[in-house]
Formats: C-alpha cells, structure tokens, sequence
C-alpha cells in the first residue's frame, strides 16, 4: 500500500492528497487510476483471503471479512464465566472482567488474597491474635478457604518467652496452642488453602 504521492509529485509535503488553487496556480492532485486500483486491490485482498467471492451487490463484504478475520484471531464469541473457570476451550475471548472475576482480597492486618477459579483459587490468609496463657483455642479465620484448608503456621512477637503450635480447623479457623504459662501472647497467623 501506497499514499498517492508514490504516484504523483502533485501532493502535500506528506504525499497526501492537496487542493488545487486557481489563485497561486497550484494544480490538485490528480485522480489517477493506477492509484485507485492499488487501493482497489488492498480491500479485495482482504475480502477474498478467507475465499469469499467478491459480490457487487453486497456492500458489507470488507466488514464481514475484518470481522471473520477478528474471530479467528481473538474468537467467535466471548467465553462464559464457566467456560473461563474450566479453562479447556481455545475458541472463545475472555474479558479482563471475566479474567478478574473470583479475585478476593482484603490488604487489612486481618486479611486475604485468593486466586481467580480459573487459576486453581488458592487462598492466602493472615491474622494477628492474642493468646491466652496455656491454652488451646480455635480463631476463625478472616475468610472461609471454600475448599480446603492446606496449613497454617505462625509465630509468636516474643519468641524467647512461649512457643506455640498452629494447624488448620475445619476451613474456616486455625487451632493455636499456647505453651506459655504466665501471661497472653500477641502471634501472628498465616494460612494456604482453596
């Protein structure tokens, strides 16, 4: 593809089209044909690439064919939510919406962050907790794991003075025991699931 410059010195410094001025004698650039047929040929080359017959009587073939075309690059359709979930089709868009969709997060000192379906859901949760001298107790945590709850670890702000032992409770809460006699413990948890 060319501007019409390629075929003229009749145009704008750029090798556009320019008006003609009876006044300063400037003449317009000419309507030649052999610039027509160029660009003729560009826009049949592209309605005839996927083996469409040209049709003069259908003025709507040069957007039915970038429209094929675009389907065949991007997909016919935009994928559904389940569809994007599963991840099995290769045929079908996806809208960043759809991308984002089932992404939880809460960025608190209490909070989570969980994967999209579609990229397994794995969850991240961390809290803070105070515990009660020698005790065993279940703290819930700030979001249910919809799946599973893999592990839980944590660690204590005075190590020196207590340890403690952490794992899961059911999906939604973490079971701390605390070997520290004489007095609550601040800890800080943190959990994986799906």
């Amino acid at each position: 593809m060319e501007k019409v410059g390629a075929y003229t010195d009749r145009v704008t410094d750029e090798g556009e089209w320019r008006s003609g001025n009876p006044a300063s004698g400037q003449q317009a650039t000419p309507m030649l044909a052999e610039y027509f047929n160029m660009l003729q040929r560009e826009v049949v080359a592209v309605v005839e690439d996927d083996g469409t017959a040209l049709d003069k009587a259908d003025n709507g073939q040069l957007v039915a064919a970038i429209k094929r075309i675009a389907g065949k690059l991007f997909g016919e359709r935009i994928a559904t939510q389940p569809e994007v979930d599963a991840g099995a089709r290769d045929d079908v868009s996806v809208t960043p919406k759809k991308l984002k969709h089932g992404l939880l997060y809460s960025f608190n000192a209490n909070g989570y962050f969980f994967l999209p379906t579609w990229l397994s859901g794995f969850g991240f949760q961390w809290m803070s907790v105070t515990m009660p001298p020698s005790s065993t107790v279940s703290y819930p945590l700030p979001f249910a794991f919809p799946n599973s709850h893999f592990v839980a670890v944590g660690n204590i702000a005075i190590p020196a003075q207590a340890t403690m032992n952490v794992a899961p409770d059911g999906n939604g809460a973490v079971r701390i025991q605390h070997l520290y006699a004489t007095g609550s413990q601040a800890g800080r948890i943190f959990s994986v699931g799906r």
